[in-house]
């Protein structure tokens, strides 16, 4: 299962690079990929995970699911 979401706070190839290895630290997470031209995260997830809990790993980083249109 893939999701997306938007990531906000970042601002560097580093923020980009600590918010991969958070993200990916997830235990439900598979893999992710995170770009800062349009900030967002690819997450390939293993079984479903709460928004909640992701935004919990980032810290000051934001996190929002980026819903498809309908």
């Amino acid at each position: 299962m893939t999701t997306k979401y938007i990531i906000t706070g970042m601002s560097c190839g580093g923020c980009v690079g600590g918010v991969k290895k958070a993200l990916e630290n997830v235990p439900e997470v598979e893999k992710a990929i995170v770009q800062l031209a349009a900030p967002q995260a690819e997450l390939t997830l293993r079984e479903p995970v709460s928004t909640e809990k992701l935004q919990t790993v980032l810290g000051h980083y934001q996190i929002q699911e980026l819903k498809k249109a309908a």
